[in-house]
């Protein structure tokens, strides 16, 4: 019988791979990620933290590694499916090998499908309590439209974490990133400001938008603060009861003085609520 592997080489298993996430699986076993273990445990607590996932089902959009659907599981989701495409088919990221030792490593019951955005719909993967739609808006050339499509996924939430510009225009705006303009990724497209994702999300059918700022945002003095920004989309009043437990970490985008201190210049009167519209397609 073959000798079980030792701590050292589990350990260097973990070492041979490109961890975007870090992970600690106990016993001394560690992924060293690009995003730090503190990163990693403020953006999951930034996402779940005011929120009852107990019992949900969550579908986590662009899971790359895994750690926030296998957060989410820990943190007592029912079912949680992860999908990717795009990192799960590059030969530099290891593909989803990352992700399924982690899988093991953790015993999880996530299920992992590899499914390019384009093709998430409700008919091909069904609907969730909750959808997580985290880094991805941006790395998508169709982005509004496929925001909407994913959209019809989420039975209640829809979380969505997104890069920013615009900040300084006073109207829903995007910046278009041609090539590699952004950070030298071809895979960013573009950079919305707030007022311009708050309508997004009103026109995809969610009633009720809070905001918060990306934890490691910096300085709120400092230039490159609110670069990043994260929305709770809800679809009513009754799928915020549902699942907030505390929206004290949140602006609701629902009243003027939240619009008036995320999105509105100084001397500009904060945008008023938007109705959903009737479109002639309808």
């Amino acid at each position: 019988m073959q000798a079980p592997p030792n701590l050292a080489e589990r350990q260097a298993e973990l070492d041979a791979l490109h961890w975007w996430h870090s992970f600690d699986f106990g016993g001394g076993l560690a992924a060293k990620g690009v995003k730090t273990p503190a990163v990693v445990t403020a953006e999951a607590d930034a996402y779940f933290a005011p929120l009852s996932l107990a019992g949900r089902d969550v579908l986590d959009i662009g899971t790359w590694n895994g750690y926030m659907a296998f957060d989410a599981e820990r943190r007592g989701a029912a079912r949680v499916v992860a999908t990717d495409h795009h990192v799960w088919s590059l030969d530099w990221t290891h593909g989803r090998r990352p992700f399924d030792l982690a899988h093991r490593l953790l015993g999880s019951r996530v299920e992992g499908r590899q499914i390019d955005v384009p093709l998430i719909t409700p008919d091909s993967v069904g609907r969730f309590d909750v959808v997580l739609f985290l880094g991805v808006f941006y790395h998508l050339f169709d982005a509004p439209t496929l925001t909407r499509q994913i959209a019809g996924c989420a039975r209640d939430l829809m979380i969505v974490e997104t890069h920013h510009d615009a900040l300084d225009v006073t109207r829903p705006a995007m910046i278009f990133y041609p090539a590699d303009t952004l950070n030298q990724d071809a895979t960013n497209w573009w950079g919305p400001n707030p007022h311009c994702m708050w309508w997004l999300l009103r026109e995809c059918g969610f009633g009720r938008v809070f905001y918060r700022d990306h934890p490691h945002n910096g300085d709120p003095a400092g230039a490159n603060f609110r670069q990043r920004g994260i929305y709770f989309a809800f679809r009513d009043d009754a799928a915020v009861a549902r699942l907030a437990t505390r929206t004290d970490d949140w602006h609701d985008l629902g009243e003027a003085s939240a619009r008036a201190a995320i999105f509105s210049q100084p001397g500009q009167p904060p945008a008023s609520p938007p109705s959903p519209r009737r479109r002639w397609w309808r």
